[in-house]
């Protein structure tokens, strides 16, 4: 199965290095995209912090390994 992992550099509730943990733990199709000045939630979240990246990022993974 896929996976895409999304967190912000400057995420204190699971910051970047347990994010590569997994990452590096995960066989198969994987991505890890570090969001910069992105916090865990709220209006700090990667998400809202850069709105139109992750929207490409998240419909063209879609798009590639989930056949939506």
């Amino acid at each position: 199965s896929a996976v895409l992992l999304v967190v912000g550099d400057k995420d204190d509730r699971t910051p970047p290095w347990m994010s590569e943990k997994v990452y590096h733990r995960l066989t198969g199709v994987r991505e890890l995209w570090i969001v910069p000045n992105a916090e865990h939630g709220g209006m700090d979240a990667p998400e809202y912090k850069n709105y139109p990246e992750f929207f490409l990022r998240l419909t063209h993974f879609f798009k590639m390994y989930l056949g939506t």
